[in-house]
């Protein structure tokens, strides 16, 4: 009797260990949940913030490019003809210089 009380002890302490272990062992794995569910939160996360910056990436390259083609299109068009009639008005001045310096010459020669 003492032997089969021993034995049921033994059986029960060992019992005691196996539950401790299976407890520690669903601890560990709730930890794991936990983490692998913060991991996908922090995931999605980063994933939206990066959505978000090449969203914003693309609108400010659309932008650049609209501008590029404005510059293209309108004011660079509007800016050379400027720049020709700046020309153009240089040349006249230069022409009546140097028309004017070549009435005077004769005359100084004279």
């Amino acid at each position: 009797l003492e032997s089969l009380e021993l034995q049921i002890q033994a059986y029960h302490t060992s019992l005691e260990q196996k539950n401790m272990s299976y407890q520690a062992a669903v601890q560990q794995l709730n930890q794991v949940e936990k983490q692998l569910e913060d991991t996908k939160c922090q995931t999605k996360t980063r994933e939206a913030t990066l959505k978000a910056e090449v969203a914003l990436l693309k609108a400010q390259m659309e932008e650049k490019d609209t501008e590029l083609r404005q510059f293209q299109d309108q004011p660079a068009q509007g800016q050379c003809q400027q720049l020709d009639k700046e020309r153009e008005a240089l040349k006249v001045s230069l022409l009546n210089i140097i028309s004017a310096a070549g009435a005077a010459a004769p005359s100084s020669e004279s």
